[in-house]
């Protein structure tokens, strides 16, 4: 586990750092979501990086989770940090949308109600939202970067099995059969 969160830190912090510096220059700030994936696939490296036997697709949606977890909660906090410290461009452009609000009629307490409650909904979906991009790009991240093969104990007890009548005779010599059996499942691995 250990592994899995010096990952998402590096990941996820990357990932943070380059979206807070993008954020800075408006027409950038689109590229957000292909940073994040970016961040989960760079947690994913890490962590296959560091990891002794090969890295499920699992292990790396997990890493890609957690490394967007760090990154939506910094992001939040951000916000939270930009209100504060511009509270009166924030109160400006809240006052205008109010005032939109406001003319089609409806109860203007009614209004502000609906809107605060649109802004926690929108800030909670684009929190979950990098969650689920993150994961996404930590199984984009074991596909690209995991080569290794699987692990005995991933695999299971291999047995030595009998070659199938149709391999028998010249092709004996050249291939070798392995089974594995787990909870009812019979799969053959044929090697060259």
């Amino acid at each position: 586990m250990k592994r899995k969160l010096q990952a998402a830190l590096v990941g996820g912090g990357s990932a943070f750092l380059l979206v807070l510096a993008l954020s800075l220059v408006p027409q950038l700030a689109l590229c957000s979501c292909l940073i994040e994936l970016f961040g989960g696939i760079l947690a994913a490296f890490f962590y296959i990086e560091k990891s002794p036997v090969r890295v499920s697709h699992g292990e790396g949606a997990l890493v890609g989770l957690l490394a967007g977890i760090l990154t939506g909660s910094l992001n939040l906090c951000a916000t939270i940090i930009r209100y504060i410290f511009y509270r009166e461009r924030f109160n400006a452009q809240l006052m205008l949308i109010l005032e939109r609000f406001q003319r089609t009629g409806l109860n203007p307490q009614f209004n502000t109600r609906i809107f605060f409650i649109s802004l926690i909904f929108g800030l909670s979906l684009g929190t979950l939202l990098v969650f689920i991009i993150e994961a996404i790009g930590g199984l984009i991240g074991v596909a690209l970067f995991e080569k290794r093969e699987l692990s005995a104990a991933h695999r299971g007890r291999l047995r030595r099995h009998h070659l199938p009548r149709r391999l028998i005779g010249e092709r004996r010599t050249r291939y070798h059969c392995f089974f594995l059996c787990r909870r009812h499942e019979l799969s053959y691995n044929l090697l060259a």
